[in-house]
């Protein structure tokens, strides 16, 4: 009876066993089925290279991702299975782009899954997109846009600040804010701009088409991407390493860096990195280098780092660039011993000089090969040295260099391997060096800052400088340029629309104007300013549409810089207040490049917020253009009838 009654005991715990058994099951399916992964965001880095999809992944397992790929029309799809899309479905168009179109969309509920569709020509290779899994969220890489054959990016620089630098407008706006699907002729859609070879080495093991797995390379967890994703930047600093008594820096993006400044009490050496963000761990760490020596890394501006080395020989530490620009080695004279710095050489294939104008020389290099350079700038002099290059011919090099103005250079082949340049520098000299992408060529522009200084002096005293009577409109941006971009509209075709409108009622009035864009063009700075000197113009006025973080603000400014320009712009500014029903937001003092480069009497216009849904909608029609437009050239026809300017 009681083994009976044991037996009967036994049964009645396994009853109960199996029930907590199905319970935890049921729990376990039940809780799986609230386990999809959330996707709450879609956003673009600036540079459009990259689409970033954001979670609120809490499960262990990552989503599986297929792809698959198919024609008519040319398209590649992945699918995130077990996700869930807590957006609603959106289209993003590009223009000028291989890829024409994605869309991000749930693609069934039963099973959830969360399809990335990527529109394409035939001429792109959709194996070139990968998937990386970050933290738990995915960065879709869709390949390096191909860059125009001879694109250079400045390497070093004598100065230690430029208009071009990443400081004013530093606020990341996501472009998910396109969200409109118009029709592909009306598709105005997202400019694609000239993409920096980044992140290499984080998609090398990524997911590609055609592939199946059950997981995504995961970036390691102290990678600090969200820095990269939201701040307009030129490079990422990721990685910082020690290598015998030399410092390696290592991230994504096109490094630079500036001419070292030299510091006592305690005798150290900065150099800084300029449009550069820095990972969070590294931010204010100090690390030994030597026993005597050691390394502070800062973020020294929003989009500056400085690395200060604390050494007894400061002047020994020179820049090595890798030859894709990836890396950096602050280098000691004394310990470049056993280092290895290139895997073959680069054969030369061209020296050469050529005046760009009368106060500016290039020196150019070409190579059959990538090559690893460093630059060391000290007083009058500079160091180029190119560790790998090989064919150096002395006689050769002599005469191709005949003929340069504003430097001095003699070449020589060093014990170690390699040709150094060693140039020769007049007072206040500036210094840039370029690298072109493919990492073959090489340019080193010499500007006598001096002369230019003077010709400016002379220029702005006494009201010397008349011009031609020539009025220069300049349409902001253009094309890699989009400027500020909502709802998928961009400054540049509201700019350039404006341009033209003011063009026409100034040249009906009789007056002579000219416009330094006339289409949808790529201009530097530089080149607007050169374009109206070229011409002599007298008046130059540039056309802008502002932006803000908030959707609020909205109206008009114009911005001055000389005293000549700030007469120009009350009389603009007063006119176009009349013209513009929207809020006045008065006249400012800003060094904006083109308006304190530019000899002639210049304004920078602000003709409304495109970050302002409804005033964007305004300056989208007709009726706004015009009466900006009648503003600014009525502004114009009366401060040259003011000058006497004819």
């Amino acid at each position: 009876m009681f083994i009976w009654r044991l037996f009967e005991s036994l049964k009645i715990l396994k009853k109960i066993f199996l029930i907590f058994v199905l319970a935890l099951l049921t729990c376990f399916l039940g809780l799986k089925s609230f386990a999809d992964t959330k996707i709450n965001n879609v956003s673009f880095d600036s540079s459009n290279a990259f689409m970033f999809l954001s979670t609120s992944n809490v499960v262990s397992e990552q989503p599986e991702i297929s792809s698959t790929t198919l024609k008519n029309p040319n398209r590649v799809f992945f699918d995130i299975n077990n996700a869930v899309l807590t957006r609603p479905n959106e289209t993003w168009f590009f223009r000028g782009s291989d890829i024409s179109q994605i869309r991000v969309s749930q693609f069934s509920t039963n099973p959830n899954v969360v399809r990335v569709v990527f529109y394409h020509n035939a001429k792109f290779n959709p194996k070139n997109i990968s998937v990386i899994n970050v933290k738990g969220n995915y960065l879709f890489r869709y390949g390096d846009i191909d860059l125009l054959q001879g694109n250079y990016t400045k390497s070093y620089r004598s100065v230690h600040s430029e208009p071009s630098d990443y400081i004013e407008k530093m606020v990341y706006i996501p472009q998910s804010e396109i969200k409109q699907v118009p029709s592909t002729s009306d598709v105005t859609g997202i400019t694609v701009q000239e993409v920096q070879k980044a992140f290499t080495s984080a998609a090398q093991s990524a997911t590609k088409p055609s592939e199946v797995q059950n997981s995504v390379p995961s970036v390691p967890n102290n990678f600090s991407w969200s820095k990269v994703f939201k701040l307009r930047s030129n490079f990422f600093l990721s990685r910082v390493d020690v290598k015998r008594g030399n410092i390696l820096l290592l991230g994504s993006g096109r490094i630079a860096v500036e001419k070292p400044i030299y510091l006592t009490n305690p005798t150290r050496v900065a150099f800084d990195l300029p449009n550069t963000m820095v990972a969070q761990r590294f931010k204010n760490v100090e690390i030994q280098i030597s026993e005597n020596e050691s390394l502070k890394v800062g973020q020294f501006e929003p989009s500056k780092i400085r690395l200060v080395i604390t050494t007894s020989n400061p002047k020994n530490f020179r820049p090595i660039f890798s030859s894709d620009a990836q890396g950096l080695l602050l280098a000691n004279d004394s310990r470049l011993s056993g280092i290895k710095l290139y895997e073959s050489g680069a054969q030369t294939l061209f020296t050469g000089v050529k005046a760009e104008n009368s106060l500016v020389d290039v020196f150019s290099l070409s190579y059959a090969a990538p090559v690893v350079y460093s630059v060391k700038e000290l007083d009058n002099k500079l160091e180029l040295m190119v560790y790998n290059a090989t064919g150096f011919n002395d006689e050769i090099f002599k005469k191709s260099v005949i003929g340069a103005k504003q430097f001095t250079v003699s070449g020589s082949k060093m014990a170690i391997g390699g040709v150094k340049y060693e140039f020769g520098l007049q007072d206040d000299a500036q210094v840039e060096v370029y690298a072109c992408e493919d990492g073959k060529k090489l340019k080193v522009r010499v500007i006598n800052q001096k002369r230019v200084s003077q010709e400016k002096a002379q220029a702005s005293s006494g009201g010397a400088y008349k011009g031609s009577g020539l009025i220069v409109l300049d349409p902001g941006h253009g094309g890699i340029d989009g400027g500020a971009i909502r709802a998928g509209i961009n400054e540049k075709d509201i700019t350039l629309d404006v341009s033209k409108l003011v063009y026409q009622i100034l040249t009906k009035k009789g007056y002579k104007v000219d416009l330094t864009r006339w289409e949808d063009k790529t201009l530097s700075l530089q080149d607007r300013v050169d374009f109206s000197d070229n011409k002599k113009a007298s008046v130059f006025v540039s056309i802008h549409v502002n932006s803000s973080v908030s959707s609020e603000p909205k109206g008009v400014e114009t911005h001055w810089w000389t005293d000549e320009g700030h007469e120009l712009a009350k009389v603009v500014h007063e006119e176009m207040v009349k013209k513009v029903k929207s809020t006045d937001r008065g006249l400012v003092k800003s060094k904006f490049y083109v308006i304190n480069h530019t000899k002639a009497k210049s304004i920078l216009v602000e003709i409304g917020f495109i970050s302002n849904d409804n005033e964007r909608n305004e300056l989208l029609t007709q009726q706004r253009k015009q009466n900006t437009a009648e503003g600014i050239a009525e502004g114009i026809i009366k401060f040259m009838k003011k000058e006497g300017i004819k």
